[in-house]
């Protein structure tokens, strides 16, 4: 009898430990949250990158998150301080910051060197929020779609952390599953983002608008991540291009019923 009451309240546990969600209006406590790289606590912000160069930091909730059951991530970010070199369009900063759903077996450690802090995380989504212009060939081993940046500010959807390997082809509403935005996200002012995962469709939606700027339809997450949860992480980098990037506020929630 106890070995199987035992047994019951760990298999409860586990369930818990998958299928809780979380609210961060503000960074003061840092409970079940993992804090890596150059990531810190500022006050009540949390940092994932100092204006400086060849940085990444990231930052995860310990406990793996529900896919299956569809879900809202939702987190507000202030990108401010950019200098060092300009891209082709003449912008400073860089390089951006990542949502991310994944498992990776490095689990919460999971973050690649700069620039690109999410790169090779896999299996994974990475919805990538890019601030600087690749608009053209910056080394000829790198691979021709790496260069097919349509600004310096726009959002992709990505599996494996490959920054070349859009999801594009599975149906989205941006071409090769990037959008461009026009709008500057470096400017120095709250920008907030919400990713909702429902029915096999992902939309991503920017600020207060209510049309999703970018939409990839038939995407079985789960699939695509490894699992029916996933660790959820936000990261960013920056190269010879740098900027202070914040998170301000972070939320998820579970659309599966009680």
């Amino acid at each position: 009898m106890t070995s199987r009451l035992s047994a019951t309240l760990g298999f409860l546990a586990v369930l818990g430990s998958i299928q809780a969600d979380f609210e961060y209006k503000d960074f003061a406590s840092r409970q079940s949250l993992k804090l890596i790289g150059s990531a810190e606590v500022v006050g009540t912000i949390l940092r994932l990158t100092p204006s400086e160069p060849r940085l990444t930091g990231g930052l995860y909730v310990q406990e793996r998150q529900n896919l299956a059951d569809g879900f809202e991530c939702e987190f507000t970010f202030r990108v401010s301080g950019t200098g060092g070199v300009k891209d082709p369009r003449g912008q400073t900063g860089g390089e951006g910051l990542a949502l991310v759903f994944h498992n990776d077996p490095r689990g919460t450690s999971a973050l690649h060197s700069y620039p690109l802090a999410y790169a090779k995380i896999k299996p994974s989504l990475v919805v990538e929020l890019d601030m600087w212009h690749n608009g053209k060939p910056l080394d000829q081993t790198y691979p021709i779609a790496y260069t097919a940046d349509p600004d310096g500010n726009h959002i992709s959807a990505l599996l494996d952390g490959e920054y070349f390997d859009s999801i594009g082809s599975i149906g989205s509403t941006g071409k090769n599953g990037v959008a461009a935005l026009g709008t500057d996200l470096s400017d120095g002012r709250a920008h907030n983002v919400r990713v909702r995962y429902e029915a096999k469709t992902l939309t991503i939606f920017l600020d207060e608008g209510t049309v999703p700027i970018l939409k990839v339809m038939s995407l079985d997450l789960p699939a695509k991540t490894g699992g029916a949860s996933a660790f959820v992480g936000l990261v960013g980098g920056t190269g010879d291009a740098y900027q202070t990037q914040d998170i301000l506020r972070w939320s998820f929630r579970s659309l599966g019923k009680g």
